[in-house]
């Protein structure tokens, strides 16, 4: 009774208002797009469109310029191209160096914008596994900073169920932020290599670009910007707060000051 838009690493970043992954499918499938096509999505978002294409083995590029969304579609391409496992080693190594990892040094106003959102025990936590995440491997880094980064907003001082800016008057989760951050990262990998298992013609070459479709060149985009498709779901412009909802972790990943 209910369709699945989680599988693969469509879930490892919520994003509100992005594409369903079934209905990218249906439509490359009814416009009959071959293997090896390529395929440019100019509202990506957090690369639904772009996911499914590396599924059906086509090769796609993305443009918004939402940093966080360019950041989650890159983390998901990154995400299934590198094996279960290796995503399992990086995890289990980043959660060693966690113990000794110190906060890595920031700037005040971000130090100060944070501590305005977070507990102060929680802020340690979150930097000092930033640090550690970013001292591994990587190409795995980026993953494992979207699992930390879906977390953020349950474990803030906002109110995790309004999009808006405003403070919340229920309590912070019992269980501590390190413990959750595992528990989903577990989680994710174990759907990401149930997909690796039965992916038979994953496209590399992928990626999202931060840019303003409206400016693009074919630099930008290579092999002649030619496209087979362009396939997209545009942004809802006044429906979502985007900013507002994302804020701490665009702040938090140093995607803004």
């Amino acid at each position: 009774n209910r369709q699945s838009t989680r599988y693969s690493a469509h879930g490892l970043h919520e994003y509100k208002g992005k594409f369903n992954p079934q209905m990218v499918r249906a439509i490359l499938n009814i416009l009959g797009i071959p293997i090896g096509a390529r395929v440019i999505d100019p509202f990506c978002g957090s690369g639904t469109s772009l996911l499914e294409c590396v599924h059906l083995g086509m090769r796609a590029v993305g443009t918004d310029i939402n940093p966080l969304a360019v950041f989650i579609a890159n983390a998901k391409l990154a995400a299934i191209g590198i094996p279960a496992a290796e995503l399992r080693e990086s995890l289990r190594a980043a959660l060693k160096r966690y113990k000794t990892t110190k906060p890595p040094a920031g700037d005040g106003a971000r130090r100060d914008y944070m501590l305005a959102w977070f507990d102060a025990d929680v802020f340690d936590t979150i930097e000092r596994l930033r640090g550690a995440i970013e001292k591994g491997d990587s190409a795995c880094a980026a993953p494992l900073l979207a699992v930390a980064s879906n977390l953020l907003r349950d474990y803030s001082l906002q109110d995790p169920n309004d999009l808006r800016i405003r403070r919340r008057k229920s309590p912070l989760p019992a269980k501590p932020f390190i413990a959750a951050f595992e528990e989903a990262a577990v989680q994710f990998l174990g759907k990401l290599e149930d997909a690796q298992s039965v992916l038979t013609h994953a496209a590399s070459g992928s990626k999202a670009v931060l840019h303003d479709s409206r400016e693009l060149d074919a630099g930008q985009l290579g092999n002649g910007a030619l496209f087979d498709c362009a396939l997209t779901s545009p942004p809802y412009a006044t429906a979502l707060p985007y900013i507002d909802t994302q804020r701490m972790s665009l702040v938090w990943l140093g995607l803004i000051p």
